[in-house]
């Protein structure tokens, strides 16, 4: 059984569209979700995400 989901996020609005997707997937199969926040390699340098984090 699948016990996490691994869904990489950038922050972008297709990103977020998945995210009803994913929860009733992980709920369907009484999984976890694990996000993990990826930056485009020009910024993953910098101070400042390319997006305002909530």
């Amino acid at each position: 059984m699948i016990q996490r989901i691994l869904a990489p996020i950038d922050g972008s609005e297709q990103t977020e569209a998945i995210l009803p997707y994913l929860e009733e997937l992980a709920r369907r199969l009484s999984s976890s979700i694990v996000l993990l926040l990826v930056y485009p390699p020009c910024f993953a340098v910098t101070k400042e995400p390319p997006f305002p984090v909530r």
